[in-house]
């Protein structure tokens, strides 16, 4: 008995040391009690209402999409110019190989299409550089577009969405507001962009864009000069309906940039040039070269002209045609900034697009939209790439 109850009293007195200091802990916490503070902050870069491009109204978040979403505060924060510059915030896209003018990008592994307010555009397989200034949002949607808006490229799309006098919101702008900059840099880089948007009345709002750019370049023979004008109108025609209508004109004047042709990689490290005339294939002399003529080039297992790409190790010196030998071959320096682009090139677009929109706001939660859209593109495009150039003068 005596045993047992000696083993007791350790236990028993620990009890009550804790019990005792329950209630000085809950002193000591009160008094060394710290309010919590929450801190909550966003960079305003991911727009969270809806995203209509998706094919139904969700955010770029609830939207079971692979897309990607890049604001104006992005394109003005990490100074974004042109679209080839997207490709670092949208995964699953590339630069596409139209000899420098970016008109769009590749989405997993196919051309992707342009879409404007939703409307698929004219297709431009590098015709004119897509303008990205004028945009207040720019989604990438990686995959076929929604049924909703036609048929489709497997790969994906991006959809421009222009500058309009409603807030994110959805509600006007309550006070004017514009912007004015000048840009300049390198290679006589001169670029400037004008505008202004707010409310005309409690029902009406206006955005206005325009940008002008007179710019040489790195390369020689190439310039950039283009005007960009862009309106875009809201009307409340009553508390259901609205009115959207506006458009952009874009003027292009520049050239593709081609290259180098006989690639080396001596060339490209040390710009080490191999130089020499084709060998002439009119055989005949009848100042044309025929199918036949052609064609003798690329016989005896020797690739045709028509190979963009030659690779030696396919090929033996001995198997090549002498048809296909330099007339007087040597080697010349060239520098970086020199490339097939001669004088008389010219890449000219006049591109003019109109949209008016109807939306109709049920009472039920549905929406009732009407589209009309107009594009319209005047095209020249002269490059010699490296051939010889015919020029008439009068």
């Amino acid at each position: 008995m005596k045993q047992f109850t000696t083993r007791r009293l350790p236990l028993a007195a620990s009890i009550a040391a804790i019990l005792a200091s329950v209630p000085l802990a809950q002193a000591q916490d009160e008094a060394l009690g710290i309010e919590e503070v929450v801190v909550t902050g966003s960079l305003g870069s991911l727009p969270g209402e809806d995203v209509q491009i998706f094919g139904f109204g969700k955010s770029l978040l609830e939207t079971p999409r692979s897309a990607s979403t890049i604001s104006a505060e992005q394109l003005d924060r990490f100074n974004i110019t042109d679209i080839d510059e997207l490709v670092a915030f949208a995964p699953g896209t590339f630069t596409q190989s139209f000899f420098g003018v970016a008109g769009s990008l590749d989405v997993r592994g196919t051309a992707g299409e342009t879409y404007f307010r939703g409307v698929r555009r004219i297709d431009n397989p590098g015709n004119y550089p897509t303008p990205i200034g004028a945009s207040d949002r720019i989604d990438i949607v990686r995959g076929p577009a929604s049924p909703i808006y036609g048929p489709s490229k497997i790969g994906g799309y991006l959809n421009f969405n222009p500058k309009s006098a409603r807030a994110e919101s959805g509600d006007y702008l309550t006070e004017t507001t514009g912007a004015v900059s000048y840009e300049t840099g390198s290679w006589n880089r001169n670029v400037v962009t004008a505008e202004v948007g707010g409310p005309i009345n409690d029902r009406m709002g206006y955005y206005i864009y325009g940008e002008l750019e007179d710019s040489d370049s790195f390369y020689d023979n190439t310039e950039t000069k283009q005007n960009i004008l862009q309106a875009s109108f809201d009307v409340d025609i009553n508390d259901k309906l609205v009115m959207k209508f506006g458009g952009m004109y874009h003027d292009y004047d520049g050239n593709q940039v081609a290259g180098w042709n006989r690639l080396t990689q001596d060339l490209i490290d040390n710009g080490t040039y191999i130089t020499g005339t084709a060998s002439p294939l009119d055989t005949n002399g009848d100042g044309k070269i025929s199918h036949q003529e052609y064609n003798v080039v690329g016989s005896d297992g020797t690739p045709p002209l028509s190979n963009f790409v030659f690779r030696p190790e396919f090929v033996s010196n001995d198997s090549l045609n002498p048809a296909m030998a330099l007339v007087n071959p040597g080697t010349t320096k060239l520098d970086e900034s020199n490339v097939l682009v001669d004088p008389n090139d010219t890449l000219d677009n006049q591109v003019l697009s109109l949209y008016l929109d109807f939306v109709y706001e049920t009472d039920n939660g549905f929406s009732i939209t009407n589209q009309l859209f107009y594009e319209t593109i005047d095209n020249i495009n002269e490059n010699a790439y490296g051939f010889l150039s015919l020029v008439t003068w009068t």
